[in-house]
C-alpha cells in the first residue's frame, strides 16, 4: 500500500529461533483476512493483518506507540488506495518484531498518525497494523485457511511435492508478488492478465485497468478502506477466472473508481489484485525465496462466491466493541429502500439483541440468503425504529 520500498537495514530480518526448520502459528480469519499475533520490542501481543500487498510493516494504531519504546523516528510521505491525500507518517528504525517461534531484529516500521486508518472497528476487536514483505521474504509460508494456521519453513528445509497441488510462478517486484491468470470477457473469451497477490484484500478479485472489459451488470458500492481514504467503485460477476489448471466460476469482481486508485502508478506491472476471497479456496504455500506459489483446492473451493446482500457496512464501536453503527448504505439496496441510514445504531436483528453478537454474527444475520426477511430495531437520534426488508440479489 505504500508507494515506495524502504531499504532493509544491515543484518535485519526474521529468522526461526532455537534452530528450528519450521514453526506452526495459529491464526484467526476475519472477513477473509488473516490475523497473526505480533509483539513489537518484546511488548504485549497485538493483532496484525498478514498482507502480501504491504512492503514495510505498518502500525495503524499509534495510540500504543508510547508503550513500545520506539526510536530513530523521521517523517516520510506515503500514498495508497483511497480518495484522500498523501499521508505524512513516521518511519521507525531498529525495531524488534516477534511471533511464536520467530524473531526479526533491526527492522523498520511505518507508523501512521491517529485517525488515518483503523481496522479495530471493522473487526470488532483490537487490530494494530499490517505486516507483509518483511515477513514473507524470509520463509516459505504455508497458509491453511480451512484449519486456521500458517506454517513457516526455512527456504532450504521446505520439500516441494509436485503431486500435492498446482505450481504458480511468481515475480517479486519492489516487495510485491505478481502472477498471471486468465479472466473471462463478457463474450466468454479469455484474457491473460498480470495480478498482484494480495492476502490483505478481502475481495476475490479487483481490476484497476480501464482496458479490461467489465461485466454488463454492475452495482455501485463501497469497496473498502485504504491508506488514502475510502475506496468506491462497482461490483460485477466475472463468469470465469483460471489460475493454472483451476477454474472458478461466478467470481464477484470489484472495479475501483479512478479517484480511488489515483496514487497507484500507471506504470505498475499489474492490472489488479487477487485477494483472500479467492485465496481462501486453496491451501496456499507462498514461496518468495523461490519465486513460486503452490495451490491445492480445499473445502471452500466449490462454494458459491457471495457479496454483501444487505448493502450496508457496519462498525463495532464502544470500549467492548459491542455496539454496531451503520457506516455506509449502498444505493438501491434492500436496506436503502427500507430507509436505513448512516449513523443508525443496530439494536437487534430478528429479535436478537446485538450486544450479544460479534460483528461477524451481525453480518451473517443481515446477509443470510436471497429472499430472506430480516427485521432490525435501530436507534436514530434517541428514538427506536423498526425496519423490515427482504434481501435481494442484485448481481
Amino acid at each position: 500500500v505504500a508507494s515506495f520500498m524502504l531499504h532493509a537495514e544491515v543484518n535485519s530480518g526474521f529468522r526461526l529461533i532455537n534452530k528450528q526448520k519450521s514453526v506452526c502459528i495459529p491464526i484467526e480469519i476475519r472477513h477473509n483476512l488473516i490475523l497473526v499475533p505480533l509483539r513489537i520490542n518484546r511488548n504485549f501481543e497485538m493483532n496484525f493483518i498478514l498482507d502480501t500487498g504491504v512492503k514495510t510493516t505498518l502500525l495503524t494504531e499509534s495510540v500504543v506507540a508510547p508503550l513500545l519504546q520506539l526510536d530513530s523516528l523521521r517523517t516520510i510521505t506515503i500514498t495508497g488506495l483511497g480518495e484522500g491525500k498523501a499521508i505524512e507518517a513516521t518511519l521507525v528504525s531498529n525495531v524488534t518484531l516477534q511471533m511464536p517461534g520467530i524473531i526479526g531484529e533491526n527492522m523498520q516500521m511505518i507508523m501512521l498518525p491517529p485517525g488515518i486508518l483503523s481496522f479495530s472497528e471493522m473487526f470488532g476487536k483490537p487490530v494494530h497494523g499490517l505486516i507483509g514483505y518483511d515477513f514473507f521474504r524470509h520463509f516459505v509460508v504455508e497458509i491453511n485457511y480451512a484449519q486456521s494456521y500458517i506454517k513457516l519453513y526455512k527456504p532450504d528445509a521446505y520439500k516441494y511435492k509436485p503431486k500435492k497441488g498446482q505450481l504458480i510462478p511468481l515475480s517479486i517486484e519492489r516487495g510485491q508478488a505478481h502472477f498471471t491468470c486468465q479472466i473471462s470477457r463478457p463474450d466468454s473469451s479469455l484474457q491473460s492478465i498480470k495480478l498482484l497477490l494480495d492476502t490483505g484484500a478481502s475481495q476475490a478479485i479487483a481490476i484497476f485497468d480501464d482496458t479490461v472489459i467489465r461485466p454488463k451488470q454492475t452495482i455501485d458500492t463501497y469497496l473498502g478502506e485504504g491508506i488514502s481514504g475510502p475506496i468506491y467503485g462497482v461490483m460485477g460477476k466475472m463468469p470465469k477466472v483460471c489460475i493454472g489448471d483451476f477454474e472458478l466460476y461466478g467470481v464477484i469482481a470489484s472495479y475501483p473508481e479512478n479517484s480511488s486508485i489515483k496514487f497507484v502508478s500507471k506504470k505498475r506491472p499489474w492490472k489488479g489484485n487477487v485477494g483472500s476471497g479467492m485465496l481462501k479456496r486453496f491451501h496456499v504455500t507462498i514461496d518468495y525465496p523461490h519465486n513460486r506459489m503452490l495451490l491445492k483446492s480445499n473445502a471452500y473451493y466449490k462454494k458459491r462466491f457471495t457479496y454483501n446482500l444487505s448493502g450496508i457496512e457496519v462498525l463495532a464501536v464502544g470500549p467492548n466493541y459491542d455496539a454496531f453503527m451503520v457506516s455506509y448504505v449502498r444505493p438501491n439496496s434492500s436496506l436503502a429502500q427500507a430507509d436505513v441510514r448512516v449513523n443508525d445504531e443496530i439494536v437487534s436483528i430478528n429479535s436478537w439483541p446485538t450486544y450479544k453478537l460479534t460483528i461477524d454474527e451481525v453480518y451473517a444475520k443481515i446477509n443470510h440468503k436471497p429472499k430472506a426477511k430480516v427485521c432490525m430495531v435501530l436507534k436514530r437520534e434517541g428514538k427506536k425504529l423498526k425496519k423490515c426488508f427482504v434481501l435481494k440479489e442484485e448481481l
